[in-house]
């Protein structure tokens, strides 16, 4: 049962930085970490992306259930928040994502808390490059192979495909913009750009999300999320609750 519940949290939330491993070991040096919070960057605001900032802070919250395939329901509640800051890898300077999810089991009566550090560099017609993962304060380990990148800027049928290795791991993705709709969360109403994302490493998990991404800011506002990994389900919906970054 824990590795189900840490797989699954592990591969929830990683539409906006890929990749749930890698191998080997690196010094760190933390550079400046700013804050802030800029405008978007010049561009056709309609179509995208503003780049993270160093003090960038997120913070999501929802409800969903597990479910067994041979019966059997838990009810879960999640917490997830997001902070961004510069750090150097071997005299390279990176963007660091610290993401930390909370998920109570409620009919288990537990609560795992994990924290996952990706490190990227933005620019160059995507949103990030994704170069080293940590999860829980172990190894850093090194992307080898990134054949798959978020982009920049969205269109409606844009599909991107790709798989990112690590470790021996092969993660696929398969991200596919729908289309601009309306989206009502906690902090606001938006026309936000629907995307369809699956994630899959082979006997292993599936993670099938639909991500709401607003125009002009980093991140999404609202996530649906269905993740199949050795006989449970785990489905629900995460909705934004505060960022320090500015709102359309």
């Amino acid at each position: 049962m824990i590795s189900k519940i840490y797989i699954w949290a592990i591969c929830l939330s990683l539409i906006v930085l890929v990749g749930c491993g890698g191998g080997g070991t690196t010094p760190i040096t933390q550079s400046t970490t700013g804050g802030g919070n800029p405008p978007p960057p010049p561009g056709d605001s309609s179509t995208r992306l503003r780049d993270f900032q160093p003090g960038d802070y997120w913070r999501w919250e929802g409800t969903g259930e597990r479910v067994l395939t041979g019966g059997g329901r838990s009810p879960i509640t999640v917490v997830l928040t997001e902070r961004f800051a510069l750090d150097t890898i071997s005299g390279t300077q990176y963007m660091r994502s610290t993401q930390t999810k909370t998920t109570t089991f409620q009919a288990i009566a537990q609560t795992t808390t994990l924290i996952t550090e990706t490190w990227f560099r933005q620019g160059q017609g995507s949103r990030y490059y994704p170069a080293y993962r940590r999860v829980n304060n172990s190894t850093l380990h090194p992307v080898t192979t990134a054949t798959f990148a978020h982009p920049r800027d969205y269109a409606a049928d844009l599909r991107v495909t790709g798989s990112v290795i690590y470790a021996g791991t092969a993660e696929g993705h398969d991200f596919l913009v729908r289309g601009l709709e309306s989206v009502t969360v906690p902090v606001g109403a938006f026309s936000a750009w629907k995307v369809s994302s699956t994630m899959s490493i082979p006997g292993t998990v599936t993670d099938y999300s639909t991500y709401w991404m607003v125009p002009g800011i980093s991140n999404w506002v609202a996530q649906d999320f269905m993740t199949l990994h050795s006989g449970a389900t785990f489905r629900g919906r995460l909705t934004l609750r505060e960022t320090n970054v500015r709102l359309p």
